[in-house]
């Protein structure tokens, strides 16, 4: 054996990094395992090449990347509604003549969220394409079409069965506390204070609440919103709807929430 491998001969480096506990949920485990460099004496020349690598290395300060990641989720909000059933109509019950008016009907409307939030409501009719045009003026003058949300098809081929209308009622309150309403036309740009308020079939059209006391006409956060909705339906006259079976109303109106 020669001097050279007497002196190199079983030569034995080993690396081990401790580990670095980082975060899971609130910890990362990022774990450097054991690295071990081996040499024997037939490779002493070898040893003494990556021998000085390792020694270059280790003197070099060590860096790691920390990434913190996670998700802010605002609050949210869930509403609640009734519906709306008039049961069995007689056609013996309606005018052939003029367009007829059936009983108002009130539904219970509201709103719970996590935390404190601005929210306003938007209604979608998903039956606009069965409204009769100028027939909600028969409710109330002031009425546009805008206002009237479809009672759905005439299965037996007649025309269109009639509208109805949804209006906000002045007894909402927020967090326990009586609430004006609020109205928007453009998306919640300007808002005016209205003590009923007739929903609008329009993208722009929002409402919302703010607390009576104050005088602000602008929305108020809240966590709980309670009140109430009229609908006031009208269906179209006998003559028109030319029945010979059974045909249903099947009017759907969606109240979105909006978050401001």
């Amino acid at each position: 054996m020669s001097v050279l491998d007497a002196e190199y001969s079983g030569f034995f480096k080993s690396l081990t990094s401790n580990q670095f506990l980082l975060k899971q949920g609130s910890l990362i485990h990022l774990d450097i395992g054991n690295i071990t460099m081996r040499f024997t004496s037939g490779f002493a020349s070898l040893a003494f090449a990556v021998s000085a690598v390792v020694s270059s290395f280790s003197a070099q300060a060590a860096s790691i990347d920390l990434r913190v990641t996670g998700v802010i989720t605002p609050g949210s909000c869930n509403a609640t509604s009734g519906s709306v059933d008039y049961g069995t109509i007689t056609t013996s019950d309606l005018s052939a003549s003029t367009f007829n008016r059936l009983p108002e009907k009130k539904i219970n409307f509201s709103v719970h969220c996590s935390s404190p939030m601005k929210v306003a409501v938007r209604a979608v009719d998903n039956r606009s394409s069965t409204v009769i045009p100028g027939a909600v003026a028969s409710l109330d003058s002031s009425l546009t079409d805008a206002n009237a949300f479809g009672l759905g098809p005439n299965t037996d081929g007649g025309e269109n069965l009639g509208v109805f209308t949804i209006t906000a009622t002045p007894d909402f309150r927020i967090d326990g506390v009586p609430a004006n309403n609020l109205v928007s036309s453009n998306k919640g740009g300007l808002w005016e204070k209205a003590e009923t308020i007739n929903l609008k079939n329009t993208p722009g059209s929002v409402i919302s609440w703010v607390p009576s006391a104050g005088g602000e006409i602008l929305p108020g956060a809240f966590e709980n919103l309670s009140g109430s909705f009229t609908v006031n339906a009208l269906l179209n006259k006998v003559d028109k709807l030319g029945l010979a079976s059974d045909v249903s109303l099947d009017g759907l109106a969606t109240l979105e929430l909006v978050y401001l």
